[in-house]
């Protein structure tokens, strides 16, 4: 009897009642069955079974939007166009659909291939709502709720499936509440209501930093100034009749299998504050938002996970305000089929974008990428020789319907190749992110490279690339990158699957930086490179070859400007006027 595991976590181990039978994980139980390509990845992208971008799960997205913002406007007079829906619940919808078309395609194909495979999972009864998108981004990485999802679709399907209770985990995030500078932010809230009763234009979440801002504020004379507060729990119940009666109105004509699935759960799913709590959200922004009038508002990362500021966007739109994007990471105009990017372009005015341009997309306008610490970049002195690894480690759940993303587990194989074949002699520092998802990858690298150190996260990310000799950067989409680049700091990109991922407007210019060694798909390779010449870093990064291929990348996609408030206040202005 073949027994598949889907659940992900790392140390289950499962008894047998019987001694000829064998388990396999999903992933590579999957990676086995198909047959075409020559790595999981190849197939994975390329198998009409399961390829998560069709046009199917695409229009699913759009047809939920629509159907979801008229029930919720039918059910306490709203009045939410498709556009105003897509701002307050586009981002949890969207993450939410591609979460369960993940899990669907996997396990239809598992039923397709194989009628008689066991399925094993968790029987964790995780029944929780989550609060906001924050919320369910978060918790939707952690396996105690996925179980609940795996449950649910292998019904559907009709999978058999063997519940294990004997390894049950107890993992999942907290609920968003972040305390670090709470008094901090009131006093500067009281501050901004009275400074900003001259304000027409508002930042909020805008990645602009501090001493720019305050620039920006002083040379506009207070017309552009800036928002800090952040949402606060909501602490309502759960109202289990309303949610009964709402998603028996939710009706889909001739649905698809899968459109079945997602219209019959959605409304377990949806986030309190879009429901039960809707009135305290209005409350917060009453309260948070006082009564200011802008005619401009701007944010970076506002659009995902601030439910009372796009509840005050919305608001503010409907009487006549433009709403703007500014671009706020490494992903947006170089990674294919990007929601981030499309997301921020659709329900905004204009964007602002870090150089690029898309033809598809008329309201970008290219501008110059803001950090925290260009002014002070020729102040930072190369304090040792250090090479710095610095890492993005993902969910064990893919929960993006855009290009397949391949398993963390893939990254860390290409980075324990890479410092195994590095100079053991060499001071190396990594830096993952501080989430931590259970990869337990730390002891692989220090099993590996025993004189491994690790950040204490007492420097900024920016101020420890600066101080490095050289920087690693284990996947190809990092805001850190493009930060590094426009910095000038000697850095370098291990992307094994980067000819999937780059868009064909961008795959040119990472070709020649792959042909300077600025790019490498290959772990062994790149530490190759890194022995032949640890002492010669400057001298390979600042040639004329190197930075001729760093300033084409720099000026299409990390453009930095020495005057950044003076140009930002003359495009504000410019599209005030249009």
């Amino acid at each position: 009897m073949e027994y598949i595991l889907a659940t992900n976590f790392l140390n289950l181990n499962f008894s047998f009642s019987d001694e000829k039978s064998s388990y396999i994980r999903l992933g590579n139980w999957v990676n086995s069955n198909l047959s075409s390509g020559d790595s999981y990845e190849d197939k994975f992208r390329t198998h009409s079974e399961l390829n998560f971008i069709d046009q199917e799960t695409q229009s699913i997205y759009i047809l939920m939007l629509k159907t979801l913002t008229e029930e919720l406007n039918n059910y306490d007079e709203r009045d939410f166009t498709y556009e105003e829906g897509m701002i307050l619940y586009g981002p949890w919808l969207y993450h939410m659909i591609s979460h369960y078309c993940y899990f669907y395609r996997l396990l239809k194909y598992v039923n397709n291939h194989n009628k008689d495979a066991i399925l094993v999972c968790g029987d964790t009864n995780y029944e929780s709502v989550f609060e906001d998108t924050l919320d369910h981004k978060k918790n939707i990485r952690y396996d105690v709720y996925n179980n609940q999802i795996i449950k649910k679709i292998a019904g559907y399907i009709g999978i058999n499936l063997l519940l294990d209770d004997s390894h049950i985990h107890s993992e999942i995030s907290s609920k968003y509440e972040n305390h670090e500078g709470k008094l901090a932010r009131k006093i500067v809230s009281k501050i901004e209501n009275i400074i900003n009763f001259r304000a027409k234009f508002f930042l909020k979440n805008s990645y602009i930093n501090k001493i720019d801002r305050i620039k920006i504020y002083i040379k506009s004379k207070g017309s552009i100034s800036t928002i800090t507060n952040r949402p606060e729990k909501l602490k309502v119940n759960i109202n289990s009749q309303l949610r009964e009666s709402l998603g028996s109105n939710i009706k889909i004509d001739k649905p698809s299998f899968f459109l079945k699935l997602i219209s019959e759960n959605i409304l377990n799913e949806i986030p309190i504050c879009y429901l039960e709590g809707f009135e305290k959200l209005k409350n917060q922004v009453t309260k948070n938002y006082k009564r200011w009038s802008p005619e401009l508002i701007l944010s970076a990362n506002g659009w995902y996970h601030d439910e009372p500021f796009k509840l005050w966007a919305i608001k503010q739109k409907k009487n006549g305000a433009k709403l703007i994007g500014y671009q706020h990471g490494g992903v947006y105009l170089t990674y294919k089929n990007n929601f981030y990017f499309r997301h921020e372009s659709l329900v905004t005015d204009y964007f602002l974008s870090w150089g690029g341009i898309n033809e598809d997309y008329k309201n970008i306008i290219p501008f110059f990428i803001q950090k925290k610490i260009l002014s002070r970049r020729k102040k930072i002195k190369k304090t040792n020789n250090q090479i710095m690894l610095l890492t993005n480690n993902y969910s064990k759940y893919h929960h993006l319907l855009e290009i397949f993303q391949p398993s963390y587990s893939s990254h860390i194989k290409q980075n324990y190749i890479f410092l195994k074949a590095l100079n053991s002699t060499y001071n190396v520092k990594y830096r993952p992110i501080r989430a931590d998802y259970g990869w337990i990858e730390i002891e692989a690298y220090k099993n590996i490279f025993p004189t491994l150190k690790f950040s204490s996260y007492k420097q900024d990310a920016l101020e420890e690339m600066s101080s490095s000799k050289v920087v690693i950067f284990d996947n190809i989409h990092s805001t850190s990158f493009l930060e590094s680049i426009a910095m000038n700091i000697p850095s370098i990109i291990l992307a094994k699957d980067f000819k999937y991922e780059i868009n064909k407007n961008s795959l040119a210019v990472f070709k020649k930086m792959q042909k300077q060694n600025i790019l490498f798909d290959c772990g062994e390779e790149c530490a190759n490179f890194l022995n032949l010449n640890y002492n010669s870093i400057d001298e390979w990064w600042f040639s004329n070859s190197v930075q001729e291929v760093i300033n084409d990348f720099r000026h299409n996609y990390a453009p930095t400007c020495s005057n950044f408030s003076e140009l930002f206040i003359k495009e504000v202005s410019k599209m005030h006027a249009r």
